[in-house]
């Protein structure tokens, strides 16, 4: 009897060695799988930042020239959207990843910015940025700011390096009237925005 129980132990540890030595292959594809997986995320992170980098950095030429050639107001607004659109889809993107890879969903912050009063002969405006943050892994933080008049009212471009908590604004104004300032920050995971009222006396 006690030979025939040794025996069936023997044979039961070699199951849970078998079974142990199953899991941990299992395990390691799993891992792999993650891996491969989190690398891409990094991937669409340096992508999206560089091409939206890109974008910003167009918008910031168009800005810097005078703002009275009418002609430059659509191709500011088509980049602007076209960066937003980017941000929204690197986000949209990497928040599918995240959900395969259990990474959890994060937004960056920017704290709220109070209105202004621009007077139209008082020349550009500095608006400062701050509480920017991000809890993604990696983040390389942009910032983009639009006017709701397209270019009629006010001009906005903003001055940003990533990581800094901080960042700045500059508001031109052009002709008297009311403007909503949208500002995007996005971290390649998530975006977040501030909207703030410019009016121009």
């Amino acid at each position: 009897m006690g030979a025939k129980t040794e025996r069936k132990e023997n044979e039961l540890l070699r199951e849970i060695l078998e079974a142990i030595h199953h899991l941990k292959k299992e395990s390691e594809k799993i891992m792999s799988v993650l891996s491969d997986l989190q690398a891409a995320v990094a991937a669409v992170q340096t992508a999206g930042a560089t091409s939206t980098s890109a974008v910003l950095a167009a918008i910031a030429d168009i800005n810097s020239l005078p703002a009275s050639d009418a002609q430059l107001v659509p191709l500011t607004t088509a980049l602007t959207a076209a960066a937003l659109q980017m941000q929204k889809d690197a986000a949209a993107l990497l928040s599918a990843i995240a959900g395969v890879t259990g990474a959890p969903a994060t937004s960056p912050t920017l704290t709220a910015i109070p209105a202004l009063s621009a007077p139209l002969a008082g020349g550009a405006a500095t608006v400062a940025l701050a509480g920017i943050t991000s809890t993604a892994p990696t983040p390389t933080i942009t910032v983009l700011a639009t006017a709701s008049d397209n270019g009629t009212v006010i001009v906005v471009s903003s001055t940003y390096t990533s990581p800094n908590p901080t960042g700045s604004l500059l508001i031109t104004p052009i002709a008297a009237g009311t403007s909503t300032v949208t500002v995007t920050v996005s971290d390649g995971v998530g975006t977040t925005t501030q909207s703030f009222v410019v009016t121009v006396s």
